[in-house]
C-alpha cells in the first residue's frame, strides 16, 4: 500500500488507492514569540497637558552655590544638555511653546543637588554601573512676574557610565530622567509604584 501526500497551492490532496480526496485549506501554525524578560508588562504613555493648561514659553536654569560647586567638580556635567532634555520632554507632552515668548509662563529651575556615584567596582563591557541624582526647586512664573506654582523635583537614576572616554554626553539618561520627573509633576502624574505597594486609599495594588 502506497500513501502519497501532495501540496498544491493552499489545498491538501491525499491519494489513497488511486482515488484523490481534496481537503480544505491547510491551517497555518500560529506561533507567539515569547516575551522578552526585560520588556515591560505594558507600555506607559506620557500624559499630555490638560486642555486650557497654560504652556511654558521659556526655561531657565540656575544653581545654588552648593550645586554649582558639585557640577564644577564633575567635568561630565553639561548644563545645556540638561536644559535641552527638559525642553524636549516638555515639548513632547505639549507643555512648552517657545514661539509664544511673553504670552505664557516661565519655568525657573534652581538646581540644588547633583551627584554621581559608582554602585559597583566591576566594569562590564567598558561601562561602570552608577547612580545619579539631580534635584531642584522649580518656580513657574506668569508672564507678568507673579509666581503661579512652586514644586521640588528630584530624580535618582541608574546609569552605566562609559569608561572609554568616548561618550560625548555620559549623563544623558540622568538629564532625561529629571526631565520626565519634572513633566510628571507638572501634569500631576504620580511616580510608578512597585507591585504590592499600598496606595493612599488603603487598597493594595495586585
Amino acid at each position: 500500500m502506497i500513501l502519497t501526500l501532495g501540496l498544491l497551492g493552499a489545498c491538501t490532496r491525499v491519494t489513497v488507492f488511486g482515488h484523490t480526496v481534496k481537503e480544505g485549506p491547510a491551517r497555518a501554525a500560529r506561533t507567539t514569540a515569547p516575551a522578552s524578560p526585560d520588556a515591560p508588562a505594558a507600555s506607559r504613555s506620557s500624559p499630555a497637558a490638560q486642555p486650557g493648561q497654560p504652556q511654558i514659553t521659556r526655561v531657565a536654569l540656575e544653581f545654588t552655590p552648593a550645586a554649582q560647586k558639585q557640577v564644577d567638580d564633575d567635568e561630565r556635567f553639561n548644563s545645556e544638555a540638561l536644559r535641552e532634555a527638559i525642553i524636549a520632554e516638555l515639548r513632547s507632552r505639549q507643555l512648552l511653546d517657545l514661539e509664544k515668548q511673553g504670552a505664557g509662563r516661565v519655568a525657573v529651575i534652581q538646581m540644588d543637588e547633583f551627584s554621581v556615584r559608582a554602585t559597583s567596582n566591576v566594569v562590564l563591557f567598558g561601562y561602570l554601573p552608577s547612580a545619579g541624582v539631580l534635584a531642584g526647586a522649580v518656580h513657574i512664573r506668569e508672564a507678568g512676574g507673579g509666581e503661579a506654582r512652586q514644586l521640588h523635583v528630584r530624580a535618582e537614576i541608574a546609569l552605566n557610565i562609559s569608561q572609554r572616554g568616548t561618550d560625548r554626553n555620559p549623563l544623558q539618561n540622568l538629564y532625561s530622567g529629571f526631565a520626565r520627573r519634572f513633566a510628571d509633576e507638572l501634569t500631576a502624574t504620580p511616580p510608578p509604584q512597585p507591585q504590592g505597594q499600598s496606595r493612599a486609599d488603603g487598597m493594595t495594588r495586585p
